[in-house]
């Protein structure tokens, strides 16, 4: 049997099972980098252009796999909802008793591989035999987390502002961090405000236990013995000094900032007033 013409040109189009393969992943790449836009800017700020210049392609191309920003949206809600689904189910279906399903769900939320907002709406759905799954809930006013001092390794505070209990706080939703908790005076904040959709509400217990950093800048006289003091006049609030080191520094002058260990405002401003009582101390300030 003769062989066609054509069998001897070798196609420049790939099989039909590798072009479907690979327009999956390029849609997916679409999904991606819109949704990171969406994270960064907002949706409304967001176009299909600034999704199309970073993926080095057209506009038009764009439209070959989403045929506008909302078929985006909708997907990335349903993919979102999907997993989180998967994700209530696994935890479920795990050995132990309900306490303990509901401490993995929360880990898995507070280290922002959850979205807690999804997690509600997927369990809303749930069936009522698995409704014990949520009987113990965080403490909480009205619609506020309540932080009281057993939360470590699921809420973090923020090194750049170290919120200590009676500062008023806020918590902003980081994935791979969990929650973040943030004084509101801390200067990142109005970054923060750009992304309201990741604002947690939270607040201290009335009842919060254990030890917070804080961090002071003390400037005192440059001479031998001037550290000692200060630390002696911080170990006599009963505070602990984690970290030490030199701000500034010249012939007259030091300025040190102090990492400490605190319990709340009230025992900061004790710490605070010791320090001051000190003659070599020319002021302290709260970092």
């Amino acid at each position: 049997m003769a062989r066609s013409p054509a069998s001897k040109i070798k196609s420049p189009w790939e099989p039909a099972e590798t072009r479907k393969r690979e327009r999956s992943v390029k849609r997916d790449a679409v999904l991606k980098t819109a949704v990171l836009f969406f994270n960064e800017k907002g949706f409304h700020a967001t176009s299909l252009d600034d999704v199309a210049e970073s993926l080095n392609v057209t506009k038009p191309t764009i439209y070959h796999y989403f045929s506008n920003k909302d078929e985006i949206l909708y997907e990335c809600t349903r993919q979102g909802l999907e997993t989180i689904r998967h994700a209530v189910a696994e935890v479920a279906n795990r050995n132990g008793n309900a306490h303990e399903r509901l401490e993995a769900l929360l880990h898995d939320i507070g280290l922002g591989n959850r979205m807690p907002a999804q997690v509600a709406q997927s369990l809303a759905r749930s069936e009522p035999e698995s409704a014990d799954l949520l009987a113990p809930q965080p403490p909480r006013s009205g619609d506020k987390i309540l932080i009281t001092g057993a939360e470590r390794g699921v809420i973090t505070f923020a090194n750049c502002c170290t919120p200590i209990p009676g500062d008023e706080i806020m918590g902003y939703h980081t994935a791979g961090k969990g929650i973040v908790v943030h004084r509101m005076d801390c200067p990142n904040v109005a970054d923060y405000r750009k992304s309201p959709e990741r604002w947690v509400p939270i607040g201290w217990d009335r009842n919060v236990e254990g030890y917070f950093q804080a961090l002071l800048r003390v400037e005192v006289n440059n001479h031998p013995g001037v550290l000692a003091q200060v630390a002696a006049a911080i170990a006599q609030a009963e505070s602990n000094i984690d970290r030490v080191d030199y701000m500034e520094r010249d012939t007259r002058i030091a300025a040190i900032r102090f990492a400490i260990e605190v319990s709340d405002r009230k025992h900061l401003a004790e710490v605070i007033r010791r320090v001051r009582r000190l003659a070599v101390v020319h002021g302290v300030q709260r970092l």
